[in-house]
């Protein structure tokens, strides 16, 4: 079983109870997927929980026995056919005004919530958010931009595209994923989505810091194996003693610590120094023993 059928299972598991919102959820399976022939409705449904509630729905709503087809080289896939002048009646409303009118739909404070259940369950997809962020919508493909505009309503901010000359709507920001499923009342799968980007967050600022912090040490070991360098070629040459006093303790310093920050070098000198202080001291070092270094 995929994350997204997951999901839809425990939708349908909390199936409302109440007649108008049990109405209002099969209406959003209908404006989804919903075509009429005169009073011939046609639904088009992926999955046998989606098919087992879909047909349940038609019966306690319009009375009616659906009639199931499977649709051709599609597994999991089905059209739903009944007759209906109610739902028939419904759809030539909604594609006459090409606008979802919600206070036709909704009876009671809940229905609004479970019409979009019905229209994740028929059209809806979503991914496990451990691997990826995508929340899909693929209504029929003129129903697409309707359903776009009735979305942005309700602040959900949809995309649009075409893959394999079908349109689709979707998202990829996990916060607002949460919010759509907070919005059809699906509490568990808003948790799941808040925690994942939590953690996706969490591991991108720890490898941020990580890689912060290596470009730091590695910047460190540059700069403390340039002067050390410089130091060690002065010893060999016995050139050392051409050092002020102050610069030849602080190079004596460097070259036992060198594995040591700017920040905690400074810290061990004696007396300590400031780091902006022993930066100073080091380049004048570097600078000293170039020159006595060039002098053969």
């Amino acid at each position: 079983m995929s994350f997204s059928g997951d999901v839809k299972n425990s939708i349908i598991d909390s199936a409302p109870l109440g007649k108008c919102c049990r109405r209002a959820l099969l209406l959003g399976i209908i404006t989804a997927r919903g075509q009429n022939e005169g009073k011939r409705i046609s639904l088009t449904v992926d999955g046998d929980a989606v098919l087992k509630i879909a047909k349940r729905l038609v019966l306690e709503c319009y009375g009616k026995e659906a009639e199931v087809t499977r649709r051709p080289r599609c597994r999991s896939g089905y059209f739903l056919n009944f007759t209906s002048s109610a739902a028939a009646s419904y759809i030539e409303r909604f594609l006459e005004s090409e606008e979802i009118n919600i206070s036709e739909i909704c009876k009671c404070k809940l229905c609004k919530t479970h019409f979009l259940q019905g229209i994740f369950l028929s059209s809806g997809n979503v991914s496990d958010p451990q691997k990826t962020f995508l929340l899909e919508l693929s209504p029929l493909s003129e129903r697409v931009d309707t359903l776009c505009d009735f979305m942005d309503r309700l602040d959900m901010r949809f995309r649009k595209c075409e893959r394999q000359s079908r349109r689709y709507l979707y998202m990829k920001d996990g916060a607002m994923i949460a919010d759509f499923f907070a919005l059809i009342g699906d509490n568990d799968t808003t948790f799941t989505f808040l925690n994942s980007k939590i953690e996706k967050q969490f591991m991108s600022e720890t490898n941020r810091i990580i890689n912060c912090e290596a470009s730091n040490i590695s910047k460190t070991v540059v700069a403390a194996s340039k002067t050390v360098g410089l130091i060690e070629e002065l010893v060999k040459r016995n050139k050392l003693s051409a050092l002020p006093e102050e610069l030849k303790a602080i190079a004596m310093v460097r070259v036992e610590h060198r594995e040591l920050s700017l920040s905690q070098l400074a810290r061990v000198t004696v007396p300590p120094l400031s780091k902006s202080g022993l930066n100073h001291k080091l380049k004048r070092i570097e600078e000293i023993a170039t020159e006595i270094l060039k002098d053969k």
